[in-house]
């Protein structure tokens, strides 16, 4: 069962998604952590990867930990919004994860 997230995003988070998902549909792949950074204007992949995982936590992305280019956007329904499969955010990732 998918857990709701209540939280609403800061409008930084709302931010941090939209670039996420631009990049997304632009190249057809997911950002780097860098990639975002950059085009966020942040200079430091440690405050990218925050964002990244708070975003996580609110359940709007899941992370596949290890693997590159791993986040992935989670659809307003829960679903994939790519094949439209049911998605569970990664518990593991919550462990790490921070607001």
């Amino acid at each position: 069962m998918r857990t709701t997230h209540a939280t609403p995003l800061t409008a930084r988070q709302a931010e941090v998604l939209a670039v996420f998902r631009r990049i997304l549909q632009e190249t057809g792949r997911p950002p780097t952590v860098r990639e975002l950074g950059a085009h966020l204007g942040l200079m430091s992949p440690h405050g990218t990867m925050c964002h990244l995982l708070a975003l996580v936590k609110k359940g709007k992305l899941r992370h596949a930990n290890g693997t590159a280019r791993g986040f992935t956007p989670i659809g307003e329904d829960g679903c994939c919004p790519t094949c439209g499969h049911q998605l569970e955010p990664d518990a593991s990732t919550f462990a790490n994860a921070t607001e």
